[in-house]
């Protein structure tokens, strides 16, 4: 996981685990951030912010090139 963190939810999706939200290790600051581990690949990925007005909303990338 690229940044450590706590309290978050997780979906397992056709070889990805998807992570949303949770707290930040250290700071105990709210994330509102996606990240996906892409199993077959051995690599995570931050999920884009969708919307520009600060809302949290998060699309599942199902990128697998």
């Amino acid at each position: 996981m690229p940044q450590e963190k706590t309290f978050f939810s997780g979906v397992h999706i056709n070889g990805v685990i998807y992570t949303f939200g949770g707290y930040d290790a250290y700071d105990k600051a709210q994330l509102s951030w996606c990240e996906y581990y892409d199993m077959n690949k051995d690599v995570w990925h931050n999920s884009p912010h969708d919307n520009p007005n600060g809302k949290v909303e998060f699309k599942l990338n199902r990128e697998r090139s």
